[in-house]
């Protein structure tokens, strides 16, 4: 759990650095229609958060265990913050996601973590699928970013459950590795949502929630596709944690389809949008987000981690 603290405590004290460069560089939405508009590069320190509190808290071999991860994560990091500068057209952006995924799912085969058959393209799927719904999902103060770090702590939970020798609170075992980047990156959004939350004085950016949506992805396969310990149920977990940016994403997919809209495009039509159209507030609604991902979480942990 010191992991989880250590990152908080640094992306409290990191973002606010993060943002006065920003501001300075000009480096804010110009989508927002705040006086004062929010700050860009949310992504560098929440990133950041997360490598030091592993590094802080003694995991640094987290990142031997992980390499393959985290060469691919770097690459959607920078990836989002030439977006978050310059625009990068969609068709680009999904080249370049294509193209990670793609080395990502051979690294683990060469690794020996994956064995290429009927799985693969159902993996491939996933990774391109969750990072996208994050992005899209980072569509109002505050949303992503606790939504993301509720489903982070659950997943982790279900890694930690399905390892022997390794529990929530203490971890023994290399093998949990990406169940204690999970619980920094968990950390690092908590830190940062201190100042992402409404009235917002800084947003994730591409950066940041591509980090967090291929981190979500990318991070339990190390596990799950090892079977080691896991009943066929855990890999039910997954999407039941991340139902919410699923669902959105597959509302504004097959809403965006029927009115011959780009899926990429953005646009005020997520579910988010919905719900502040009929009467809440936008703080009203990311605190139901929120109460929603909890509750998931919960019946994940009631239903699936007792079976283990």
């Amino acid at each position: 759990m010191s992991t989880f603290l250590i990152a908080l405590a640094m992306a409290a004290v990191l973002t606010p650095l993060v943002r006065r460069v920003a501001m300075q560089k000009g480096w804010v939405s110009h989508s927002s229609r705040a006086i004062t508009p929010p700050a860009l590069m949310g992504g560098v320190a929440v990133l950041a958060a997360v490598a030091g509190a592993l590094l802080l808290s003694g995991r640094a071999s987290v990142f031997a265990h992980l390499w393959s991860y985290w060469l691919c994560v770097v690459v959607m990091f920078f990836m989002g913050l030439v977006d978050d500068l310059l625009v990068l057209t969609p068709r680009i952006k999904l080249t370049v996601q294509l193209a990670v995924v793609a080395v990502f799912m051979v690294l683990l085969s060469l690794e020996g973590k994956l064995i290429w058959g009927l799985w693969t393209p159902v993996f491939s799927f996933w990774l391109l699928g969750i990072t996208n719904a994050l992005n899209l999902l980072d569509n109002m103060d505050g949303l992503a970013a606790g939504v993301g770090g509720i489903a982070a702590l659950g997943v982790s939970l279900v890694l930690f459950s399905g390892e022997s020798g390794v529990s929530f609170l203490s971890f023994q075992n290399s093998a949990a590795s990406p169940g204690v980047t999970l619980l920094a990156l968990a950390g690092g959004l908590a830190g940062f949502l201190l100042y992402n939350f409404r009235p917002a004085r800084i947003y994730l950016g591409d950066s940041g929630s591509h980090v967090l949506g291929f981190s979500l992805a990318a991070l339990p396969l190390y596990r799950l596709v090892e079977r080691a310990g896991y009943e066929p149920g855990h890999m039910l977990a997954l999407p039941l944690l991340l139902l919410i940016p699923i669902c959105d994403t597959t509302y504004v997919t097959l809403s965006r389809l029927r009115r011959g809209v780009p899926i990429f495009q953005g646009g005020k039509d997520h579910l988010s949008h919905r719900l502040v159209r009929a009467g809440f507030s936008e703080t009203q609604v990311a605190l139901l987000f929120y109460a929603a991902a909890i509750l998931l979480v919960a019946l994940t942990w009631l239903v699936l981690v007792p079976k283990s």
